[in-house]
């Protein structure tokens, strides 16, 4: 019995002395999104017009920054020229399955040009923010011990141009980047995936994301709205018409687009118990793009739409951008500026970073052989343990 109970004891303190070597030496070694860092990043990066006609040399400072950030994280870096003056940037981590048809690709895209008469930080200064430093959270884990941790799954980071419609161009009808970018994905899948298609879970599209307004009455719908979706009517009525959410917008008859609206819903809800950032999503019980288009004009409005012309799930993320208190009266216009910016939006964005983050490392299928379990081990740390229970 004594010897039992040494034994014992032994293995519990071996187990107790693991447990604290892979939380303090993997799990803390990484930090999440940071609101310092959006904030940062958007007014320095995101505050000025970005418009090729305009502005072109603020706009190319732009697309050097997004492109040294991507290459800077580690990721497989391409710039896709198109129009004669158009470029979108594409960063890549490769999961471990990458190339083979077990690999489970998730994007996340946005747009970063402005029209020509708006500094863009809410359309879309706010979202590339998000995307450039959920970015640096993604490949920072992913690096943080890479002999031990890895992406089973492939993410694909995307800045779009060419979202605005711009006159006297090749892209007078808007959202002409996200055209031309599935165009790449379609050759990135046949060119990478000789022996077998990867399962593609889907992309995240974020357009207008920071205005957060919890006045009474600072939301308006579009005509119709609530006899098409009279769940989400009430929900608004309920909430005093107040502009304190993001909605997830996807296309509930698609099977793998309503997964992955229930699951960024899902991850929304656990990023915080407060309900003081909320998340209404919008499904529409439709498949084909141009009969939404033709129905729900204003729920087409970005990037998300030509995914869904190339037969890609796609789900969409706004603040409703016209729609919502000063954005009605800002909406492409010198006023969407950095004197918009307040602490409770910060807060509403780094909520959707947060949303994110957790949505792409699940969806990424994040992997780790325990780099403490490996070093203690390998370190003969537990050659004295194994001994001494030859004499228990």
């Amino acid at each position: 019995m004594v010897g039992m109970a040494a034994h014992t004891l032994l293995v519990l303190f071996y187990l107790a002395i693991f447990e604290s070597l892979t939380v303090h030496g993997n799990k803390q070694a990484v930090d999440g999104p940071s609101s310092t860092n959006i904030d940062g990043v958007l007014r320095k990066h995101f505050s000025f017009i970005r418009h090729q006609q305009v502005n072109a040399t603020a706009k190319q400072k732009t697309r050097d920054f997004i492109t040294d950030r991507f290459k800077g994280y580690g990721l497989m870096t391409e710039i896709q020229n198109f129009t004669g003056s158009g470029e979108n940037i594409i960063g890549v981590l490769k999961g471990s399955s990458f190339g083979t048809k077990y690999d489970e690709i998730v994007s996340l895209l946005t747009h970063y040009d402005t029209v020509k008469t708006s500094p863009g930080v809410d359309d879309n200064g706010a979202a590339m923010s998000v995307l450039i430093d959920v970015a640096r959270v993604i490949t920072n884990k992913a690096k943080s011990d890479p002999k031990y941790c890895h992406f089973t799954n492939t993410i694909i980071f995307v800045a779009t141009d060419y979202e605005e419609r711009t006159k006297n161009s090749s892209c007078t009808s808007g959202i002409c980047g996200s055209e031309h970018f599935v165009n790449w994905f379609n050759n990135f899948l046949s060119t990478n995936y000789v022996k077998g298609q990867p399962k593609v879970h889907g992309f995240v599209v974020m357009d207008t994301i920071l205005n957060w307004n919890d006045t009474d009455n600072s939301q308006n719908t579009p005509a119709g709205f609530g006899f098409a979706f009279p769940a989400q009517e009430s929900l608004l009525s309920a909430n005093k018409f107040r502009g304190d959410f993001i909605t997830s917008i996807g296309r509930s008859v698609v099977p793998d687009e309503d997964k992955l609206l229930d699951e960024f819903t899902m991850y929304w809800n656990r990023t915080s118990k407060s309900d003081k950032y909320k998340n209404i999503p919008l499904k529409i019980a439709l498949e084909d793009p141009k009969e939404i288009y033709d129905m729900f004009g204003d729920f087409t409005r970005s990037d998300h739409f030509r995914l869904w012309m190339g037969n890609y799930s796609a789900i969409f993320l706004t603040d409703s951008a016209n729609f919502r208190g000063s954005m009605e009266q800002c909406y492409h216009q010198a006023c969407d500026d950095v004197d918009s910016i307040t602490d409770d939006k910060i807060g509403f964005v780094l909520h959707t970073a947060r949303t994110l983050h957790s949505f792409l490392e699940t969806r990424g299928a994040m992997a780790c052989t325990s780099s403490s379990h490996a070093h203690f081990i390998k370190s003969g740390l537990l050659m004295p343990f194994l001994a001494l229970l030859k004499y228990l």
